[in-house]
Order: C-alpha cells, then structure tokens, then sequence
C-alpha cells in the first residue's frame, strides 16, 4: 500500500467514524458500506471535484488529460464518485493542485 493509498483510507475511515454514533447503545446513523453512506460520500467528493474546476475555470476534459482518465470515465466517476479508484482520485488532487486529505474529506 502506498503513503496516499494509507492516507486515504485512514481519511475515509476517521469521515465514517465520524458519522456512525459515538456510543454502542444507540444505532448507528449510517453503517460502514450501506449505499446511502457510499452515495452521500461519493456525492460531496464529486461535488468538490466540480466545484475546484470551476474555481480554476477548467473543464472536465482538461482535468481528463492532466489525469491521463479518458473522458468517459471521468464522467461516469463525476456522477458516480464512490467508484473512483485511490490512484485516480490521487491524481485529480495533484492535477487540482490540493491536498488529497482535504479533497476526500470534504
């Protein structure tokens, strides 16, 4: 596993501890790995993804050839975000010129 690899899942693992109740008694508000838990992250990620293109007036598919992502997946990542692989969502951060921990932990 590399360093982003690690960050990213100690990032993600911190968000969903963060959202599941603190104490053991009461339910959790969303289980690790249920649809509306990978449809709520994924969706802010993607949100964040378009909302830092905007900010640098770029489109997707200049951040699809600064990524080397053919266009299509892009798009179908951008619209469903909790499939992008680690290695992909790495290279939008540095493509994004912003720290991977900030850009997954939206």
């Amino acid at each position: 596993m590399t360093d982003i690899e690690g960050i990213i899942r100690r990032v993600v693992r911190e968000e969903l501890e963060r959202v599941v109740a603190p104490d053991a008694e009461s339910q959790p508000l969303l289980r690790a790995g249920d649809p509306a838990d990978r449809r709520s992250a994924g969706s802010a990620l993607g949100d964040e993804i378009l909302a830092q293109l905007a900010r640098r007036r770029q489109t997707q598919a200049w951040l699809a050839a600064e990524t080397g992502m053919p266009i299509a997946t892009l798009s179908r990542r951008l619209r469903d975000p909790a499939a992008f692989r680690l290695g992909e969502i790495a290279a939008v951060a540095r493509a994004l010129g912003v720290d991977l921990r900030d850009l997954v932990s939206v």
